[in-house]
């Protein structure tokens, strides 16, 4: 960036000075092919910039212990009481020495009873830690994990938080493609058994059965994702509502049938514009009597939510047989980022293949809809293609597919810069009472340095936002939904009409590597002068401006010039005289 600014420059002299610190993780030395890239950029400016490079750090001691916890990664932000969550990171031993550690697994700032783990970590390297727990109460949380050890030079990287929001049950709407008298011949029979099959209190996923072919957009209204089961059949306004849906945020889960043919697929789903880049051509059949079962390719599954299933080879998911599925293809198109130069607006992505079957034929593929998530698996919910619902894992797989989806609109966890985007959450007044016309509602936003910021709640549809922009530093943010009692209303309790919600900023956590630049690096990076290291200021004014001559070359001509009118005074007054 700076090499371009400086090549519309018509300086005659170019610097440019970067100020670094002793870590070497930044300058990836060993990335050849960059820094050749780097050396053709300097070729074409018409006078060459020199590059300075000072440490900052000069004077500050070496680091001989530090413990560092990296960057919480959550099976899900969204879930339901009860229904276990999984987190994992890494906690890096910055030592010369084996170093004991106590982890410990936080809920809203306090320990967690049976949560800890006592570690001993080699020298200069990392060891994994997994944590699993399932929230009791509904409502917006803060996990955090806490290492301790003895010795830590540094305790603002002892600690990683993530945030999780928790909802009474998951509204999802299921539509059934083979509508039936008898139940059990119904494409949506063993996803509704599955969503219903709990034992005490709440089902976690609240699910509401339609048929597809008489499905309205009012059906839409306050789910978070719909599970399409072997339909073949949408009216034009349902599909076009769908879309929408999807748009905005909500979840959508496509399991092919044999109903499903590649015609029917693209009018009910590619025409419609949400999986514009996958193509199903034709549904193929396993051979009668054959020797070899077709299954889950094990080495397939790509970690992420379905890790849990291929973690342990005796997972009846992967000893599910199929024995019909859509042959699915994902179809390159270029992707471009959203115009206007919205920083908020979801970048898209290309949809991903996430399990495949022992024939190399996609089992399951995501795709993302403008803010929406959207999976495809290519065989059904039934037991028309598999015996998948026969399996102790059908219940588990089937709730963590939907929690994936419906977890598309949650971005509770963002990298520092990134703006966040916050919406009234489950428990605040309903969207659609408050007058969205008024400026009276709006977000209390307690930053992680202790200041409170307010923002402006927003329309958006059925639900009021604000856009949280304070987030270039880390940390846990709490927000505050307010309503103000509109003039000459009936005055009413203000806790009723506040409601709270937590998020986390995330630094780059290769800023807890501290191995410094090693002379080798520094003359690999110098190399040719591409770039000129300096301890401190004094040494580079001294190397940048050492060589130069405080005398301006217009003083000498200015005197010149004067001493030519003295000489031509004198010169005048003797030829008078």
């Amino acid at each position: 960036r700076a090499l371009s600014i400086l090549g519309r420059s018509s300086a005659a002299t170019r610097e440019i000075v970067v100020l670094t610190d002793r870590q070497a993780e930044a300058w990836k030395t060993t990335d050849t092919a960059a820094w050749l890239r780097f050396d053709d950029l300097l070729k074409l400016p018409a006078v060459r910039p020199r590059i300075w490079v000072m440490d900052t750090s000069t004077g500050l001691s070496q680091l001989s212990h530090n413990i560092a916890v990296g960057q919480l990664e959550l099976s899900r932000e969204l879930t339901v009481p009860g229904f276990p969550l999984r987190l994992r990171t890494m906690v890096r031993n910055e030592a010369d020495t084996e170093t004991a550690v106590t982890i410990r697994l936080l809920l809203d700032g306090q320990p967690l009873a049976g949560r800890t783990q006592n570690l001993r970590i080699p020298p200069h390297s990392a060891t994994s830690v997994e944590f699993e727990h399932a929230l009791r109460e509904a409502g917006s949380h803060v996990l955090s994990v806490e290492a301790e050890s003895a010795n830590d030079e540094i305790r603002a990287d002892d600690s990683s938080h993530a945030a999780v929001r928790s909802m009474p049950s998951l509204p999802v709407l299921v539509l059934n493609g083979a509508p039936s008298v008898n139940p059990e011949q119904r494409a949506s029979f063993f996803v509704q058994t599955a969503f219903a099959a709990v034992e005490v209190g709440e089902p976690w996923v609240a699910a509401t059965v339609v048929d597809a072919d008489s499905a309205t957009a009012a059906d839409l209204r306050n789910q978070a994702a719909v599970v399409c089961c072997n339909v073949s059949r949408l009216t034009p306004a349902f599909a076009a509502a769908l879309e929408q849906f999807v748009r905005s945020g909500g979840g959508l889960l496509i399991a092919c049938g044999d109903q499903l043919t590649p015609i029917e697929f693209d009018a009910c789903f590619r025409n419609a514009g949400m999986l514009g880049s996958i193509q199903l051509s034709r549904i193929r059949q396993s051979a009668p009597n054959a020797a070899d079962r077709v299954q889950v390719a094990p080495l397939s599954i790509q970690p992420g939510w379905l890790e849990r299933f291929r973690s342990d080879p005796g997972r009846t998911f992967l000893k599910s047989d199929f024995l019909s599925w859509a042959v699915l293809s994902v179809v390159k198109e270029a992707v471009s980022r959203p115009a206007g130069g919205d920083t908020t607006a979801a970048i898209p992505q290309s949809p991903a293949v996430l399990a495949t079957l022992t024939t190399g034929d996609p089992l399951l593929i995501e795709a993302t809809h403008g803010e929406g998530r959207v999976l495809l698996l290519s065989s059904s919910l039934d037991r028309s293609g598999n015996d998948l619902p026969s399996r102790a894992d059908f219940v588990p797989f089937l709730h963590e597919a939907v929690f994936r989806i419906a977890t598309a609109r949650s971005r509770r966890n963002v990298p520092v810069g990134e703006a966040l985007i916050v919406a009234v959450p489950q428990g605040a007044p309903d969207p659609l009472a408050v007058d969205l016309q008024s400026e009276s509602s709006q977000f209390d936003v307690l930053l992680s340095d202790g200041q409170t910021v307010q923002v402006p709640a927003e329309s958006s549809g059925a639900e009021l936002r604000g856009v949280i922009r304070q987030t270039n530093r880390p940390g846990v943010l709490r927000t505050t939904f307010r309503i103000a009692a509109q003039q000459g209303a009936a005055a009413a309790d203000p806790a009723a009409h506040n409601s709270t919600d937590a998020f986390v900023v995330n630094y780059d956590h290769t800023e807890d590597l501290f191995q410094s630049l090693q002379g080798d690096d520094r003359a690999r990076l110098a190399t040719n002068e591409r770039v000129r290291f300096t301890e401190s200021l004094e040494e580079l004014q001294q190397r940048m401006y050492g060589d130069e001559t405080t005398t301006e070359l217009w003083t000498l001509l200015m005197f010149g010039f004067l001493g030519l009118l003295v000489a031509e005074l004198l010169l005048t007054r003797r030829v008078i005289l």
